[in-house]
C-alpha cells in the first residue's frame, strides 16, 4: 500500500535545496505568499527538518485556512512522522473543502489501513472505485483486501489497478501487504495483464 505524495519527499537532496532558495526568494518578494510558504515547507520537510517545515505550512495556512496545498503536505508531513490520526484530520479538512481531491481521499485511507481499522479504510476508497477511474484507488484497496484475508475481492481490485496502469503490477511483487495474494496461484495469471 502506498500513499500520493510519498515521492514528493525522496528526490535528492540538491534539489530540495534548490527548491529551498526559490521559495525564500519568493517570500523575500511577499511574505505573505501562501504557496512560497508551502513551497518551503516541503523542501524543509524533505531535507528532514520536520519542525521547520510545519511552521511553514501553518504560516501558509495563517494566511489562507483554506488552502489545501499546505493541508496537503501537511498531511503528508504526518504520514512520514507516522502521526497518522493528525494526517486524518488534515484530509478530513482539504475534503470538506474540496470532496474532489482524490489523493486526499487515498491517503486518508492509508492512514486508517496503517491504523488496522480496515473498513474506515475501504470507505475512503469506496467512492473513486466505484467510478473506475483511479488506479492507486485499487492498488490500495487490494491491499486492505488482502491484510483482511479477503483473497478474491483482493485479486479482482489487483486486476483493475493494474489494467489501469501496468506498474502496480511490478509493485505488487514484493509488498508486503501482498503476501497472502503472492503465495495463490492466481498470482501468475495476473503477468498476462502486462501485454
Amino acid at each position: 500500500m502506498y500513499w500520493i505524495g510519498e515521492a514528493d519527499f525522496k528526490l535528492k537532496a540538491e534539489f530540495y535545496l534548490t527548491f529551498l532558495k526559490d521559495a525564500e526568494r519568493i517570500l523575500a518578494t511577499n511574505p505573505n505568499d501562501q504557496e512560497g510558504w508551502s513551497l518551503k515547507g516541503v523542501a524543509l520537510v524533505s531535507l528532514n527538518n520536520f519542525m521547520e517545515g510545519m511552521k511553514c505550512f501553518n504560516i501558509a495556512l495563517e494566511i489562507n485556512p483554506r488552502y489545501t496545498d499546505a493541508l496537503y503536505y501537511k498531511g503528508n508531513t504526518y504520514i512520514k512522522l507516522l502521526y497518522f490520526e493528525d494526517a486524518i484530520k488534515c484530509f478530513n479538512e482539504i475534503l470538506r473543502i474540496n470532496t474532489y481531491l482524490t489523493a486526499a481521499r487515498n491517503n486518508k485511507g492509508y492512514c486508517f489501513a496503517q491504523l488496522k481499522q480496515y473498513e474506515e479504510a475501504l470507505k475512503c476508497l469506496e467512492h473513486e472505485t466505484k467510478n473506475r477511474i483511479y488506479a492507486p484507488f485499487y492498488y490500495n484497496r487490494a491491499c486492505i483486501q488482502s491484510l483482511k484475508q479477503e483473497i478474491q475481492p483482493s485479486f479482482e481490485s489487483l486486476k483493475c489497478a493494474i489494467e489501469l496502469d501496468k506498474q502496480h503490477y511490478y509493485m505488487a511483487v514484493s509488498d508486503p501487504d501482498l503476501d497472502l495474494l503472492r503465495h495463490q496461484p492466481q498470482f501468475d495469471e495476473l503477468k498476462k495483464l502486462l501485454s
